[in-house]
């Protein structure tokens, strides 16, 4: 039986060879970027679950699984990317969904007992979903909370990425499009008032969609996930982003002090 590194250095090995197959230099290079943006946005997260696995003290066996699954997350948006040309869900397919049609159908994940696969396969179709409450064993749950607070992570660095180039196009689709101003809307308050994540649905300014992204630490689920979000700096430049008035301060005060509580 190969050991846990040989295992994910061949999964890797095949992942990248995969995203190779979708990566032209003829190809428009949007598209390229899009495709690099992925590429390396699945490491980071696989690099990240890792991280947190260790730090909840997880045996080596389930320590590989959540690395696999963090690697494995974006998979459909490769196919995403090709097809629709965009990585918004909303005016093409839900690439959660996408991603455990693609993995069922590769041989990705040939080294694990079924019981891995399926909960390797629940991790990658729930990642993106707004909530997930319905597990069907102990170790898909694992996987799966694992997988979602490591792409947190990685997404508050990438947005920042985004942010700091300074194109407008790309600080566009990172914004959703949104009216830029610092009105707060009473339905994304009433989330954060209540200590629940915020529905992407209820945005309407910019500011909303910042305070979306603090309220992610209400979905987090590991002490050690929100430990790193107290010393990350992409966390702390995404909350001084937000304009400094009474309101979206007394919303900042409730995340944070969830943080420091939790953590």
């Amino acid at each position: 039986m190969l050991d846990v590194n040989t295992i994910f250095e061949e999964i890797e090995s095949d992942f990248m060879n995969y995203i190779d197959c979708y990566i032209d230099d003829e190809e428009d290079p949007e598209y390229r970027r899009l495709m690099e943006l992925k590429k390396d946005h699945s490491m980071q997260v696989s690099a990240k679950a890792e991280s947190i696995a260790q730090a909840e003290n997880f045996e080596s066996r389930m320590i590989l699984l959540c690395k696999v699954a963090g690697m494995l997350h974006d998979i459909g948006r490769f196919e995403q990317i090709q097809i629709y040309g965009t990585l918004d869900d909303l005016n093409s397919v839900d690439h959660g969904d996408l991603g455990y049609e693609v993995l069922s159908n590769t041989g990705f994940l040939e080294h694990f007992e079924t019981v891995e696969q399926l909960a390797l396969l629940f991790a990658v179709k729930n990642h993106n979903k707004r909530l997930v409450d319905d597990y069907p064993n102990e170790i898909t749950e694992v996987i799966t909370k694992v997988t979602r607070d490591a792409d947190k992570l990685d997404v508050f660095r990438v947005m920042f990425n985004s942010l700091e180039e300074h194109i407008p196009e790309h600080t566009n689709a990172v914004l959703l499009g949104l009216t830029e101003s610092d009105d707060v809307t009473n339905d994304v308050a009433d989330y954060i008032e209540s200590g629940k994540l915020v529905n992407k649905e209820v945005l309407v300014t910019t500011t909303d969609f910042y305070l979306m992204q603090l309220s992610w630490v209400f979905d987090l689920n590991f002490k050690s996930t929100l430990k790193k979000i107290k010393g990350s700096e992409y966390f702390q430049n995404l909350s001084d982003r937000l304009p400094d008035n009474d309101r979206v301060v007394k919303l900042k005060s409730i995340v944070f002090q969830h943080i420091t509580n939790q953590s």
